[in-house]
């Protein structure tokens, strides 16, 4: 069975992780909300005008510059089964 990847795995180039009022960024580079609950295997992206989404750790693609940057467009934010949280947490 394939290990799952942690939030707590993720870091950026000093050390830090993912923490509450960051900045999430887009694959194209779209500013699209913030990180709200930072939970086990997902955090709640918190988004204006939009639900709120639960991206798994496995959607981050890098920590840096203060931000966390996704794999996926806005337009694919359109299609992703993310509505719930994890039941792993």
């Amino acid at each position: 069975m394939d290990k799952q990847l942690l939030i707590a795995d993720l870091r950026d180039e000093h050390g830090q992780g993912i923490l509450a009022d960051t900045p999430v960024v887009s694959a194209d580079l779209v500013e699209i909300g913030q990180v709200g609950d930072v939970r086990t295997t997902d955090f709640r992206l918190s988004m204006l005008m939009r639900r709120d989404l639960y991206v798994p750790a496995s959607a981050v693609e890098r920590l840096a510059d203060g931000r966390v940057y996704l794999t996926v467009t806005v337009s694919e934010l359109e299609d992703v089964e993310w509505d719930r949280p994890s039941l792993f947490g």
